[in-house]
Formats: structure tokens, sequence, C-alpha cells
């Protein structure tokens, strides 16, 4: 029986999975960064190796795959590098290519209509309805946008430990900025013109590394459970986060509200927020988290391939998925 391959290439991580017609997931495989457009270098190698996992664990040759499906950030815009990728892997079948935020939005619902929130390195909100994406805030990247994402939240913190160094509000958050940033220097030395000596070397470092990498200063927010600081951080980015998804809500498109992304998956207590101010003021709106947007990835494969999928077929991707991933 000819098979499916669907991946999801984020920009923590890349998925895939090998599929039958039926939506029961043969193979599963993961690697590393795999967004085109914030880590062009990786994102070959990871896509590369995460579609050749799945096929071995599905124990099936690249010739078995009749049609790929990819959910990448920069969609059309990256189908040359994922179709180069999954060639390396063997797979020489028609690709197609399918946003990111669908994908998410379609591992939470079997429906073709309602709303997406992604918060993870960047930060969208879409409105589906036919299973298209037909309105989209945001998502513009680190320089126009992506408001409340990890990138937002890890340029506040760097902001912070600067405003700090500099003589600004005190905050727990210098001290974890410069570890992050492995800089070594005694927050007492002082430098040339008087300036601390840490805080030149934290711009050196920040200065010194693409700006799409801040992300990696986030956690620094949510490890601070009493820092005024840290907690202001956090609330603002839970209400650009909400603003997001505002600008793309109608009253004529029903249907549920699918939260993903590292941030709204992983941070209990910060996804708990966002859900709580939806729920507040959306009538009782149905709200859902996904971890990611592979099972939706993998429907838009069955869905390209001409195979309705109702409410039975999408839990037996996500069951059948869930018991290749699970540890």
């Amino acid at each position: 029986m000819p098979n499916l391959l669907a991946l999801d290439a984020g920009g923590t991580s890349t998925r895939a999975v090998v599929l039958d017609r039926s939506g029961t997931c043969l193979g599963y495989g993961r690697s590393g960064h795999g967004n085109p457009t914030a880590t062009p270098d990786l994102a070959p190698i990871s896509i590369r190796e995460a579609a050749a996992a799945a096929l071995r664990s599905g124990q099936l040759p690249g010739s078995a795959i009749e049609l790929s499906m990819g959910a990448v950030a920069g969609g059309r815009d990256a189908e040359h590098v994922v179709g180069e990728a999954l060639l390396g892997a063997g797979i020489d079948a028609p690709c197609e290519l399918a946003s990111d935020v669908l994908a998410l939005f379609t591992s939470g619902a079997a429906e073709q209509h309602g709303y997406a929130l992604v918060a993870g390195t960047g930060a969208a909100a879409v409105r589906v309805a036919d299973g298209e994406i037909v309105a989209t805030a945001d998502g513009l990247g680190w320089l126009l946008g992506d408001a409340g994402s990890g990138f937002w939240i890890g340029r506040e913190v760097a902001l912070a430990a600067v405003a700090d160094l500099d003589g600004g509000p005190s905050t727990g958050l210098t001290r974890l900025a410069l570890e992050a940033l492995e800089v070594t220097a005694d927050l007492d030395e002082i430098g040339d013109e008087g300036r601390p000596v840490a805080l030149e070397d934290l711009g050196d470092r920040v200065y010194a590394m693409p700006p799409v990498r801040l992300s990696r200063l986030a956690p620094a927010a949510f490890a601070l459970k009493n820092d005024a600081v840290a907690s202001d951080i956090l609330q603002r980015a839970r209400e650009a986060l909400v603003a997001t998804l505002r600008r793309v809500t109608v009253d004529d498109v029903d249907g549920p509200i699918v939260l993903g992304g590292t941030l709204l998956s992983r941070q209990q207590s910060f996804s708990d927020a966002v859900r709580h101010s939806l729920a507040s003021s959306d009538d009782g709106r149905d709200v859902r988290v996904v971890d990611d947007g592979l099972v939706g990835a993998a429907t838009l494969a069955l869905r390209a391939a001409g195979i309705t999928v109702d409410a039975a077929t999408h839990d037996t991707v996500r069951s059948t998925l869930a018991a290749l991933s699970s540890p």
C-alpha cells in the first residue's frame, strides 16, 4: 500500500511520520532545528535526518512514499529546501508544503473552521475556514513582530539585564542572562569610561549572534517566580498574544481555538493564564492545546492525497503517532 510522509519542521525541532492511507502511523523520526528561515544551514540536515529516521522506524524504503507534506515556516519559499532534503533521505515523490500554523490548528481539530495561536520562537494567530487560512496576524519575524514569542521574551530579558547593569531596576534576570550568554565578568568589575565589564561583554555576545537566538534567554523569565521584572515581561507577553488572536477573530467563524508552540504547550502556568484570558471573553469557546503540528501535517497529507479525514481518522492519526513517539 502506498504511504505518505508528513513533516513538521520548526525552530526548535523537526519531526516526521510515515503513515498509510487509513491514518495509521507506521514510523516516526525526530531531529534538530528545521526552520529554513531561522536556521538555513541546519534546516536541510534536520529535515533529511528526521525523514530518514521515520523511514527506518517504519522499516520502509523511500520508494514506499507516494506523497510528502511539509509543515514549514515560510511556506512555498521553503519548497526547494524541503524537496532537496527529502531527496537526500531517498524520497523522490511529490512534495507539498503547508503553513506550520495551519498544521498546528489541524493537530488540534478535525473541524475545518476555527482559530490557532502559536507562540514558540515566533508568534502568530490565524483564522481557518474550509480548511484554509483566511486571515493572519503577526508572524512577521523578530525585526517586525512576533510579539509575545520566545524571541520577544528573550529580548525583553536581555533589555532588562542591560537596564540593570546600566543603573536601572535591579532584577534576578541579569544573573540568568549572563549565565546563558556565558559572560563570566564579575558584576562589580568596572571597565573603560566607568561601564561594567559584564555589560560590555553582554553586548558583545548579543551582537555577535543571530538576533533570533535571543530566544535562548526566554527560560530565565519563567525561572523567576517572584521577580517583578520577570513577571511584568510575562504579563506583557500574554497580553500581546491575546491581542494578536483578537485581530483575526470574527463573529461568523466559530470553532475551536488551538494553542501551540513551546510557550503554550510546555509552560503550564503561562498557557493557563492565556486560556483564562480567552475563556473570560470568548463565551466559553473550546480552547485546546497541542504539543506540535505533526498530527496536523499528517492530516493535511491525507487530505492532499484525496482522503476525507473525519473525527475517527483524525483520532487514529493522533493515537498511533502517540504510540510511536512516546518515550
